[in-house]
């Protein structure tokens, strides 16, 4: 298994609270050269931008080709819906998929893997649970498209991770995963087996168990709030 970072967490954790965020700020080379000190991290996951198009989707894919990079995940987090009647399904999906697949179609040697996440910034997101995002990944036709689990959005869509890990094992679609913990109401991005002790090491075992079988060697995410460096470092052992 490979492990990457995603840079931000290493910064102040700024968010809509707090704007001025909680640490010291760091430069970004202050950040990629903390993240490089970590043992075992062999890739950085960098937020591109928040208003996804086709056109952008496909800059990233630009640039992730140039720097040597295989995977762009995208959570879709804006689509979705608050209240009854507002969303039109049949319209939503069909751009979606439709969406995915020309942006898939233009890098096939680039993976896309898809975020879920149940709700918030949307009330109701369309891309909720590891089973509707594993339809509309297998609905684009294209093999470089899968999906990404994040366990903190695995925990409040009410799923046992180790199960939707081995459903897109199974599938071979599991691309990706963010590793994190929560009290299932909220994405508090603890700690990943802070909370869920036992269901941490159920999944760990499904991952450990499977990944070889289903000829997987992915990339996981470390996702955090205010996580320190040591305790990277105790998680990917514990892991490995």
């Amino acid at each position: 298994m490979k492990f990457a970072i995603i840079l931000g967490n290493l910064g102040n954790a700024c968010d809509r609270f707090l704007a001025t965020g909680y640490k010291e700020v760091q430069s970004t080379e202050e950040m990629f050269s903390q993240a490089a000190s970590i043992d075992g991290v062999r890739g950085m996951e960098l937020v591109g931008n928040w208003d996804i198009t086709t056109q952008n989707v496909k800059e990233m894919m630009d640039i992730l080709d140039e720097l040597g990079g295989e995977l762009i995940n995208i959570w879709p987090g804006q689509d979705g819906y608050d209240y009854p009647f507002q969303g039109n399904f049949d319209e939503a999906y069909d751009q979606f998929v439709e969406g995915i697949r020309e942006c898939a179609s233009y890098k096939k040697q680039v993976k896309i893997a898809l975020e879920y996440k149940a709700k918030e910034p949307r009330i109701f997101c369309y891309l909720a649970r590891s089973a509707d995002t594993l339809l509309v990944a297998q609905e684009t036709g294209m093999e470089n498209v899968g999906v990404t689990v994040d366990v903190g959005h695995a925990l409040v869509a009410g799923e046992n991770v180790a199960e939707a890990v081995y459903r897109l094992m199974r599938a071979g679609k599991l691309f990706h995963m963010h590793f994190n913990d929560n009290y299932t109401a909220w994405d508090d991005d603890m700690i990943v087996g802070s909370v869920h002790t036992v269901a941490f090491i159920e999944w760990l075992r499904a991952l450990s168990g499977k990944l070889e079988a289903y000829g997987y060697e992915k990339i996981g995410e470390l996702i955090s709030r205010g996580m320190a460096v040591e305790i990277t470092r105790e998680i990917r052992e514990l892991i490995l």
